[in-house]
């Protein structure tokens, strides 16, 4: 939100920061979602810019090399940075089709002039695989809003992007995953016997009922006609990402305050290991090479900070 890049050595110490809210080179709005290409160009997301910026960096400091433009309106939506294997950046992001005005997630290959080189639409779920549900609402005499509902706890679409420009995606309430190249071709299929997840805790069950009261206020109705109610159990499955090497981490849901576990797949498709980490520590929003992962934690106090982890407990 303050529109800085930090910058860090391995070990965790600080070296510089660069970049300031604005519209010039060097400058964000909104950034996020860093990356780092073929030829060691950190690229930043800047997304209320609608761009990406490229920088070279050095021990002290960063230049601005190039920006492409998105190449779409979803300039809000968080994506990760990715590439496929010509090193074109690939924009993700939601598209209107011109001729049936139907919308979809695409994965748009930007050459190096931002003209799409091609475009790989991403699979859409069913309707009634997930419990989302649209409400329209009256802002005023002129104008509506559509608002979209997620009952807590309930299936719900995962989608991973590598690095290397494949990508992954999944609904959380059964173990399978399609694994995808960076055109949108199916390369194989996996599947898990972990066939439902543990049981609500009193103080998940009593968030989750808040949080559909919550819900039903905004979209003006009552809990009965939002139809949300609180599952019994969680979902199989509760996050899906790629490290840094390529591989395919599928993690479990499990227990309140118990430490996450998931499982790592080789980009050749094998399951290679089951891994445990600190409960109070998120591996999705940080990156992971080899047996060395950068996290974020959040403590009693809601502060955050960056933590290294290192050596996985392995889980056969």
């Amino acid at each position: 939100m303050n529109s800085v890049v930090r910058i860090f050595d391995p070990q965790g110490k600080h070296r510089f920061s660069f970049g300031s809210k604005g519209a010039g080179p060097g400058e964000f709005d909104e950034p996020c979602c860093a990356g780092i290409d073929a030829q060691g160009l950190l690229w930043i997301r800047d997304g209320g810019n609608a761009r990406y910026n490229a920088y070279r960096l050095s021990s002290d400091s960063a230049a601005f090399v190039r920006q492409l433009q998105m190449s779409h309106g979803d300039v809000n939506r968080w994506a990760p940075i990715t590439f496929d294997s010509a090193g074109r950046l690939i924009d993700i992001g939601t598209r209107s089709d011109p001729k049936t005005n139907a919308r979809a997630t695409g994965r748009m290959h930007l050459d190096s002039t931002s003209a799409v080189a091609a475009t790989v639409v991403m699979h859409q779920v069913p309707d009634d695989s997930t419990e989302m549900k649209s409400v329209e609402r009256v802002l005023d005499k002129s104008s509506k809003a559509t608002f979209y509902f997620y009952p807590p706890y309930s299936p719900n679409q995962l989608v991973a992007h590598s690095s290397t420009g494949e990508f992954a995606h999944m609904i959380t309430s059964r173990y399978a995953i399609d694994w995808r190249d960076a055109q949108g071709n199916l390369i194989r299929h996996l599947t898990g016997d972990v066939t439902q997840g543990p049981e609500l805790s009193a103080d998940e069950k009593a968030t989750a009922d808040a949080r559909i009261d919550g819900d039903a206020t905004r979209a003006g109705m009552t809990r009965m006609q939002l139809g949300f109610d609180v599952p019994p159990r969680k979902q199989p499955v509760r996050r899906l990402y790629f490290d840094q090497g390529g591989r395919l981490w599928v993690e479990l849901s499990v227990a309140q305050h118990a430490d996450h576990a998931a499982h790592v797949y080789t980009r050749d498709g094998a399951l290679e290991r089951t891994v445990t980490w600190p409960a109070d520590v998120e591996l999705a929003d940080g990156t992971i090479r080899d047996d060395v992962a950068w996290g974020v934690r959040l403590d009693s106090l809601d502060v955050t900070s960056i933590v290294k982890l290192r050596g996985f407990s392995r889980r056969n």
